[in-house]
């Protein structure tokens, strides 16, 4: 209990709350190196323990520097300001002049570095006993669900001097990883109009989205997944549903290796960059393919994405990750590493959304103490979480009848404290973060058309209701964008005083095996579903 408390601490103390714990481990530590013991977990049972690693073997670890004034940042951002690329690196980005002493330090003992202008992030590279002499650690070769890695559990060691500026070391246990949020890959073709699975015009008619002539014009959508959907599949997709979409709008950026973002497309790729580029079919969609679920990787692209925001022509407003993992399965440096990049967005006015998960309350955590548990990254703070719903429509298209899916994730954190933001009818007391925020199809039984390494299916899950609302986020932004308005930046924290109004439909009914749906905000469903033609006007003023 003692662990998990000091480990709670220390994630609220990094997000700028003030708290009186303190770690006493360093301070105890008469010599001069010091422990971070918030970059590994212990192993745990489903970690086989092989033996140890051969010393030439190569390996990869990250160097997660701090953000300076965090806490002063996020307190802008949070009133609605939006911060230029010039002022995040004058006042919050980690000083060159530390970075660069950490880099100094890494290159003297013979490791490779990739390095960044915008300092929050060093990706090393070297051999196992390099790592082993430099960080203290024993490295040790385990097999988790049938895959060997290269892990310890043991907290690397750094120069004392060095502790102010470091948030942590990412990648010494490899094995942690995000998985997708898609489910039930089924043959199926493409039938009448309003009958599952929905086409896009479909759900364009089902939302209100048909109302209003808008197509994502001018907007560019970011899509963070493992490896990249198929051109021959996407222009099968738009000429089968006589969308107006090119591949010129598609834009690939591999920021893992070549050969794994070029694999073969298994669903989640395909089904986030059809969903999105057929309801904003003007908008440009940049995929960054990591290669795999690993969090390390995943950091690459989100190092990747800032990069873009801060120091190219490549504007994003609004981007998407589909997938997750179990907040517990995952170290704390980690999580506020990622917490840093999400906010460096948002304070450029990005819209993050992620899927929620799609194993309801329990999200599939069958390792943890908990019976109910939440997905990170949407327990993020800086990102809106996306639930799910089932959908049934009329031969016209209207709504027959929708409900909370029974795998819609939701839940309480026990990481991140609850924001201001979210306050409203049906919010439960308590402190800390809720999810989801928001929803919309995802049920596979009432699922979407794609098309699928040449074949017609159709899938379900969060990973669509994710997608579908970064287009429909994109239409919100170009209309602003006509009306000389910024970019919306956070979505949640604008839902939640539409509570019980016209720009939302309550869904009062659903049960995702902890929670019941209910009027107002629930933690199956969040605020409802979309009025597109009535909330797009309303987050236009």
């Amino acid at each position: 209990m003692l662990k998990k408390l000091v480990f709670l601490t220390q994630l609220m103390v990094s997000l700028g709350i003030a708290l009186s714990l303190t770690l006493s481990k360093a301070q105890a530590d008469p010599e001069n190196s010091v422990d971070l013991v918030d970059s590994v977990k212990p192993f745990t049972p489903d970690v086989n323990v092989l033996g140890s690693a051969s010393d030439n073997a190569p390996t990869e670890f990250h160097v997660a520097l701090k953000m300076r004034d965090l806490e002063g940042l996020q307190a802008r951002i949070d009133q609605g300001e939006q911060i230029s690329p010039e002022e995040l690196e004058e006042r919050y980005y980690p000083t060159k002049e530390n970075y660069q002493k950490i880099v100094q330090w890494l290159q003297t003992k013979g490791f490779s570095v990739k390095t960044y202008p915008h300092c929050l992030l060093i990706i090393v590279q070297g051999q196992v006993d390099q790592v082993q002499n430099t960080l203290g650690v024993k490295l040790q070769r385990v097999m988790v669900e049938g895959k060997t890695y290269l892990a310890t559990d043991k907290p690397p060691k750094i120069p004392r001097s060095m502790k102010s500026m470091m948030l942590g070391i990412n990648g010494l246990q490899p094995y942690l990883h995000a998985h997708h949020s898609v489910q039930s890959v089924k043959p199926l073709s493409l039938t009448t109009p309003f009958a599952i699975p929905y086409s896009i015009n479909d759900l364009r008619t089902a939302y209100g989205v048909n109302r209003v002539s808008l197509n994502g014009n001018g907007q560019r959508m970011g899509i963070v997944i493992d490896n990249f959907p198929n051109d021959n599949d996407l222009t099968t997709f738009w000429r089968n549903q006589n969308i107006p979409q090119s591949l010129s709008n598609i834009e690939k950026v591999c920021t893992g290796l070549s050969s794994a973002c070029n694999g073969r497309p298994t669903g989640e790729e395909t089904l986030d960059a059809e969903m999105a580029s057929g309801l904003a079919p003007a908008a440009k969609v940049r995929i960054y393919a990591a290669g795999s679920f690993n969090l390390q990787l995943l950091d690459r692209a989100y190092s990747q994405l800032v990069m873009d925001q801060s120091y190219s022509s490549t504007k994003l407003q609004q981007v998407s990750l589909s997938y997750g993992l179990c907040e517990q399965s995952t170290t704390l440096s980690q999580i506020t590493t990622d917490y840093q990049f999400f906010t460096s967005l948002r304070a450029a006015g990005v819209t993050i959304l992620a899927s929620s998960g799609d194993d309801g309350a329990s999200n599939n955590c069958s390792s943890t103490s908990s019976s109910f548990n939440v997905l990170y990254p949407a327990s993020d703070t800086n990102v809106t979480a996306v639930g799910g719903t089932s959908l049934y429509l009329n031969s016209n298209g209207t709504v027959l009848s929708e409900f909370g899916w029974n795998g819609s994730g939701g839940g309480t954190s026990i990481y991140f404290p609850r924001p201001s933001w979210q306050v409203g009818p049906g919010v439960p007391t308590g402190t800390q973060r809720l999810l989801p925020d928001v929803s919309l199809v995802a049920d596979p039984d009432t699922g979407v058309y794609i098309y699928l390494n040449g074949r017609a299916m159709t899938l379900g899950g969060t990973s669509a209701s994710a997608p579908l609302w970064n287009a429909m986020t994109a239409l919100i932004n170009q209309n602003r964008s006509n009306l000389g308005l910024p970019p919306l930046g956070n979505l949640a924290a604008r839902l939640y005083p539409l509570i019980n109004t016209y720009n939302v439909q309550d869904i009062t009914l659903g049960f995702n095996g902890g929670f019941f749906a209910g009027f107002g905000y629930d933690q199956v469903t969040g605020v409802g579903v979309p009025v597109f033609n009535q909330l797009v006007n309303t987050l236009s003023r």
